[in-house]
């Protein structure tokens, strides 16, 4: 399975030489450095939309150049339990992720797919997110802090 969407975000902002890229305006005076992207964060709020996913808890492990990747738990469309890793790639400020995960609700497994564009303004993630499961689509936005 990849972290994408934990590992893109981590694996751009990682990227040798490329701490500049992610001031973005209104950011903190001290550029983001990849370093500050690695570790483990958290979803802010829950959702309270069914056909999303919500309490999202992501780890970036791996960096090398603009790549990353890490794991994941969520639960999705209520009360399906999932676990996965992600994968992504830095261009510019944004990270382009996928992710894969499995999902358990009601003793019943089934695979998940999710993918997005994230922003990194170093002290948060903006990750909007779309995807599927076998109870049916998902999508979403998540902010996630340390």
């Amino acid at each position: 399975m990849r972290r994408t969407l934990l590992g893109m975000i981590v694996a751009a902002a990682l990227s040798a030489g490329c701490s500049n890229l992610f001031k973005l305006p209104g950011s903190p005076s001290t550029p983001a450095t990849p370093e500050a992207m690695t570790g483990a964060w958290t979803s802010l709020a829950p959702s309270t939309q069914s056909n999303t996913c919500t309490d999202f808890h992501w780890t970036i492990s791996q960096l090398s150049g603009t790549t990353g990747s890490g794991s994941f738990t969520a639960t999705c469309m209520g009360t399906m339990a999932i676990a996965g890793t992600a994968s992504g790639t830095l261009t510019g400020t944004t990270v382009t992720w996928t992710a894969t995960a499995t999902g358990t609700s009601s003793g019943a497994s089934c695979a998940i797919a999710l993918n997005g564009s994230a922003t990194f303004d170093g002290t948060q993630f903006r990750i909007p997110y779309s995807g599927t499961t076998c109870q049916g689509p998902i999508s979403g936005v998540e902010i996630l802090r340390k």
